[in-house]
């Protein structure tokens, strides 16, 4: 969607950086709701992160028209159980679905926004700690970082994403179980192509 700026300045960064000199147009922008997974290989260890899955609701309309109601959504949509927010008629009506992420068996963050074409293979090049206010999530773990990723190779119509605004998702300090433990997430992903 043209015209769309962001994120806003206090949320951009390269490599913890201010890019307010760098401004460009994304063109997506989802609210990502899902799980982030995490290895425990025994009680008392710590987590390790083996990925994510995510549906990626198109917020694209909401960020053009008022990026502060944007940021008011990953806080919100982190309590809603899973199952529920896929079948609602709000999220069908007001935010479609644009896609997916996960990660694939190499352990690589894949985004496919299969409703749009495009598709994103990611790696981690910038991270920052979420805020300290920011929502620790249902398991009250604590948000996840922010993230910026570039193209791995072999993505289509997309070089770089971005995750901030994120509500829950991190890791316990210790496992208290062995096997894997999913942390409820939301957050809002920019996408951009140049």
């Amino acid at each position: 969607m043209a015209g769309i700026r962001g994120p806003s300045a206090e949320r951009r960064y390269h490599n913890g950086c201010d890019t307010r000199d760098n401004v460009r147009e994304a063109q997506y922008i989802a609210i990502g709701h899902g799980i982030q997974n995490y290895s425990c290989v025994a009680i008392n260890a710590v987590p390790v992160q083996i990925g994510a899955l995510a549906t990626l609701f198109d917020a694209a309309a909401l960020a053009f028209i008022d990026e502060d109601e944007l940021n008011i959504i990953p806080p919100i949509a982190v309590y809603l159980p899973l199952p529920a927010i896929y079948f609602s008629t709000l999220t069908s009506r007001i935010f479609p679905v644009l896609g997916y992420h996960y990660f694939t068996a190499d352990g690589t963050p894949f985004f496919d926004l299969s409703s749009v074409g495009r598709s994103f293979y990611g790696k981690k090049t910038g991270d920052l700690k979420a805020p300290a206010n920011a929502n620790t999530g249902p398991a009250g773990t604590g948000a996840v970082d922010w993230l910026q990723l570039q193209d791995k190779g072999g993505s289509i119509g997309i070089v770089e994403v971005y995750r901030v605004v994120t509500a829950g998702g991190a890791a316990p300090a210790t496992c208290t179980t062995t096997g894997v433990v999913t942390i409820p997430y939301a957050a809002e992903y920019w996408f951009y192509d140049t």
